[in-house]
């Protein structure tokens, strides 16, 4: 043909010919009863039974492992929940410590006559105050607190060089 463009008569022969080879193929179909036949399709059937099998192998597998995951999933809630009220436990626990150490600090602060004022040196115990006289709270004992003016007064003198240094600075 070549680069000639077939013509009608040449495409009647063409989709004749197609027509003739596609029913004589038909016709040598073999038969459903043929051992060919029989053989092909029982290959086909046991190949879908394997694969039915792995699926339900599958399946099998994928629900066991939710059970697997649902129960580790389970033992952690029961973990957190036991680490949750060994933790509420221990607070409780460090709560009750804290008041008895309070209520004891209040008590030793009944037994002293009164709150100690900031800054001050914790008080003796009771035992050891008894011998010493009785004296009013706001009072301390002569020999605890030195005398207010123990320090030098500064005199004039020694305030001048001060001045000084500050008039220098200002230049």
């Amino acid at each position: 043909m070549g680069f000639k463009e077939p013509t009608f008569l040449d495409r009647q022969a063409a989709a004749r010919n197609a027509k003739k080879d596609l029913l004589e193929r038909f016709k040598a179909k073999p038969s459903p009863d043929d051992p060919e036949v029989l053989k092909r399709q029982a290959e086909r059937q046991a190949i879908a039974e394997q694969r039915a099998q792995a699926q339900r192998a599958r399946e099998i597998a994928k629900a066991e492992k939710k059970v697997r995951d649902a129960a580790k999933a389970a033992e952690a809630a029961a973990q957190a929940e036991h680490d949750r009220a060994a933790k509420e436990a221990a607070e409780i626990e460090l709560k009750a410590q804290q008041k008895a150490e309070r209520d004891a600090r209040y008590a030793a602060r009944k037994a002293r006559g009164g709150k100690p004022s900031k800054g001050a040196a914790p008080a003796k115990a009771p035992a050891a105050r008894a011998s010493v006289a009785k004296a009013p709270a706001t009072k301390a004992p002569a020999a605890a607190v030195p005398p207010a003016k123990t320090a030098p007064a500064k005199t004039a003198a020694a305030k001048a060089p001060a001045a000084t240094s500050k008039t220098k600075k200002k230049k």
